[in-house]
């Protein structure tokens, strides 16, 4: 995206796969970025869980863990 930092629904551009700017063409990064969000909402509105059914982290190369009252700010 074409901005310094996030704005309001700039994420939307990565869950839909369409650009909200136009002439905005999507690096392999961004296409990287859609696969990653779309898998991680998709599996948290299924499973309730961001990491899927999985026991370990099979998919993806690290693992959503939980927060808790220790540590809140994960």
């Amino acid at each position: 995206m074409p901005f310094k930092g996030a704005t309001h629904c700039t994420e939307l551009t990565y869950l839909f796969g369409v650009s909200i700017v136009f002439g905005f063409q999507f690096s392999e990064a961004d296409n990287k970025m859609i696969d990653l969000m779309t898998r991680l909402w998709t599996n948290f509105a299924k499973y309730g869980n961001p990491n899927g059914p999985y026991e370990d982290s099979t998919v993806f190369d690290f693992m959503w863990e939980p927060t808790t009252k220790e540590n809140f700010s994960r």
